[in-house]
């Protein structure tokens, strides 16, 4: 019997699973999308996202972000990491 169906794939998605397979629950995840991913979806994790995972048992590897910057092509933003 499925006790939580998660629909979609992404961070947040394998998370909730996670935490309900932890629980002793049993977790399906679905994604619905059948193509290719058009946008970036979890490729850059802020470091308290990072620490969640780690919290969760997840064994996290990569490159440890130093900042961000947001752009539309005229205007940016950024800003330096905390950490």
């Amino acid at each position: 019997m499925i006790d939580v169906l998660v629909v979609g794939g992404g961070p947040a998605g394998l998370a909730a699973a996670i935490r309900a397979a932890s629980a002793g629950l049993e977790a399906v995840v679905v994604e619905p999308r059948t193509t290719p991913v058009d946008k970036a979806c979890g490729e850059g994790i802020m470091p308290g996202g990072v620490a969640a995972l780690r919290d969760l048992g997840v064994r996290v590897s990569g490159h440890e972000l130093r900042g961000i910057r947001y752009t539309d092509g005229r205007r940016s933003a950024e800003a330096a990491s905390a950490m």
